[in-house]
């Protein structure tokens, strides 16, 4: 059985068929993404999110031409940005990126900054519950920002990440994520939003994306006359780890731009480090 696999980023949306079978890639495709919007002050990272959703469709066809038997679409993102979303399904924000750097800006009080007046309102035990993810980029800590510097977030308004919009776009659905999509946000110690935080940074009213598990279909995307089962957008951490099929008691060692060591547990361990949903529980 064989499926499309979307990884949504800013510089590239890629795309590759996936093999469930002989657990193999195919050849990858990549198209550049969309130009981020121009004037911005330079902490600020901003782009269209409707300009990501043409690219997106037009590599699932190139992918699908290639591989007519496919049966779905799985996506990922970068488990971070913010894009505001009505009931209704239209946009009302532009997508403020992970790299969107805005909470690092004076707050309007004198002292400190965004970042600072966030982490003013939390308690350590908010730290514990949010798997110690208290940063920059969040959808979170957007979500902060514009209530606190633009007034009141609408009531029923959705915060969505951007492969969380792109997938309800091309389904016409309301977004749904995958916990391991859900960072910063979610309390791991209950698997659900946070909501009583939520509650106390006065965006109770906020509505989140459904969350779903990895095998519970989101929706469906008609593409060149085949109907294609969509799921839940993953975080792109997470979904190398399991790509790298990491098992329990093997350490995982990324050495790049910025490193990481990971390692799984069978239910959550706080300490001092980041600590992240996984799949399968």
């Amino acid at each position: 059985m064989r499926y499309i696999g979307i990884d949504l980023g800013t510089s590239f949306i890629k795309g590759a068929v996936l093999d469930l079978e002989g657990l193999c890639v195919g050849d990858a495709k990549r198209i550049p993404g969309p130009l981020p919007l121009s004037g911005l002050p330079s902490l600020r990272a901003e782009f269209s999110p409707e300009s990501f959703v043409d690219p997106t469709r037009r590599i699932i066809e190139e992918l699908l031409a290639e591989a007519p038997d496919c049966q779905g679409v799985l996506m990922c993102g970068q488990m971070g940005g913010l894009v505001l979303v009505s009931p209704q399904g239209k946009t009302l924000s532009n997508y403020i990126s992970w790299l969107d750097r805005r909470l690092l800006e004076p707050h309007r009080s004198g002292h400190g900054s965004w970042y600072d007046a966030l982490l003013n309102r939390l308690t350590p035990a908010d730290w514990v519950d949010l798997g110690r993810e208290i940063r920059p980029g969040t959808p979170l800590s957007y979500l902060f920002w514009v209530k606190e510097a633009g007034g009141p977030v609408p009531v029923g308004v959705i915060a969505a990440t951007l492969p969380d919009f792109v997938l309800a776009r091309l389904c016409g659905i309301d977004p749904s994520t995958h916990p391991t999509n859900a960072v910063g946000a979610i309390n791991i110690r209950t698997g659900d939003w946070h909501f009583t935080l939520f509650e106390r940074l006065g965006l109770g009213q906020t509505r989140w994306p459904a969350l779903r598990e990895i095998e519970k279909p989101a929706g469906e995307v008609r593409i060149g006359g085949k109907l294609l089962t969509c799921y839940a957008p993953v975080g792109d951490h997470p979904c190398a780890l399991a790509g790298a099929l990491l098992d329990f008691e093997e350490l995982s060692l990324n050495i790049s731009t910025g490193s990481q060591v990971s390692l799984r547990s069978r239910q959550p361990e706080p300490g001092d480090y980041q600590t992240l949903p996984f799949f399968d529980g």
